[in-house]
Order: C-alpha cells, then sequence, then structure tokens
C-alpha cells in the first residue's frame, strides 16, 4: 500500500476537477473547432505517457502499469456529442502482465479519481517516470 497522504488525495481531487472542467467546456465548444481541439489537447496532455504505481502497490507486491496515452471516444446523437476520455494502459504484473487495457479518465473509478479509505486516501495511481521502476 502507497503511503497516505492527505496533500496528494486534495492535489488529486483538484485535478479530477480541472479534468471535469476542461471535458465540460469541451463538450460546450463547436465540434471540430480550434478551441476543441485547444481543450482536447489540454485533457490528453493531464496523464502522460509512462510508468504508474497503483495504490494497492506495496513493498512484497508491486503493480505498475506502463501508460501509452490517453484516447476519446465520440459519440453523436442527433447534433448532440458525448466524450468520454480513457487511458490505456499495460498491466506489469501478475496474472494480467502484459494484457492491454483502458480506464476511464473520470469517475467512480476513474484514472483520476482520488482514493479516501481507512488504509488509503491519495490518488488512485502515482506517476513514476518514462523509465521502468526497480522494486
Amino acid at each position: 500500500m502507497l503511503k497516505n497522504s492527505e496533500k496528494k488525495f486534495f492535489a488529486a481531487g483538484r485535478r479530477a476537477t480541472a479534468a471535469a472542467t476542461l471535458v465540460i467546456r469541451y463538450l460546450q465548444a463547436p465540434f471540430g473547432s480550434k478551441e476543441a481541439l485547444k481543450l482536447d489537447d489540454r485533457i490528453r496532455a493531464l496523464v502522460r505517457p509512462g510508468y504508474y504505481e497503483h495504490f494497492k502497490s506495496s513493498p512484497g507486491d508491486r503493480r505498475y502499469y506502463r501508460v501509452y496515452d490517453t484516447e476519446q471516444l465520440v459519440t453523436a446523437i442527433e447534433k448532440n456529442y458525448w466524450a468520454a476520455y480513457f487511458v490505456r494502459y499495460v498491466s506489469l504484473y501478475g496474472r494480467m502482465r502484459g494484457r492491454k487495457g483502458a480506464r476511464e479518465l473520470l469517475g467512480k473509478e476513474g484514472f483520476l479519481t482520488a482514493i479516501s479509505r481507512a488504509e488509503y486516501t491519495g490518488p488512485r495511481f502515482i506517476y513514476r517516470g518514462t523509465k521502468k521502476p526497480r522494486d
């Protein structure tokens, strides 16, 4: 389990709120406009490619992920559109090692969602850099 940090929890919460604000502004911008494209770039830049450690990681059981990018899923319904962002990654531990996956950027189980539990308070994922971390 990663170290508890209320300071990091609140920072993660602010980051998720900022991301949600950008997504709302993106949805309000005219589809394909320069403003929408700039907002899309800012949203995608919130999660840098590299290695991340999951909050359930422990000294004897490190849980790392290799994040590749953030992609957008857009659905158009009668001139209205809905957009969701997903973080694409590969698990580097356990039985899921080497498997590709995706997690929503925001939401209850989102990549940027802060965790507040009795045993841990802080961000769901911690960025560890562009080089594979050593155990």
